[in-house]
């Protein structure tokens, strides 16, 4: 499997976790999405990936705090959901083109 299909996976279990929806998306943001690198992700969900970045990384780094936690603090419940639909929604489209395990 591809590293995209790798980090997805745990993103969407990490996803699954306790916490608020921002925690939840902050975290997973962090610990798995963020490695990856423009030539990591499939060119189909390339652009739904970056779009995803850039809602995610547009706060103004303060204190010691990241960019992405600051950010996604900020969401409502509604939009935080809809970024983690959008994750679900590329980790399927990865999953579906790589086939089954």
């Amino acid at each position: 499997m591809s590293l995209a299909w790798e980090k997805f996976y745990e993103a969407v279990r990490s996803l699954a976790s306790k916490g608020s929806l921002q925690e939840r998306l902050a975290n997973t943001y962090i610990c798995y999405l963020g490695q990856l690198e423009k030539d990591d992700v499939p060119v189909e969900v390339r652009e739904n990936f970056f779009d995803l970045h850039k809602s995610i990384t547009t706060g103004k780094e303060f204190g010691d705090g990241s960019i992405v936690r600051q950010t996604v603090e900020k969401m409502s419940d509604e939009e935080a959901f809809e970024h983690i639909e959008k994750i679900i929604d590329i980790y399927d489209n990865i999953a579906r083109r790589e086939g089954p395990l």
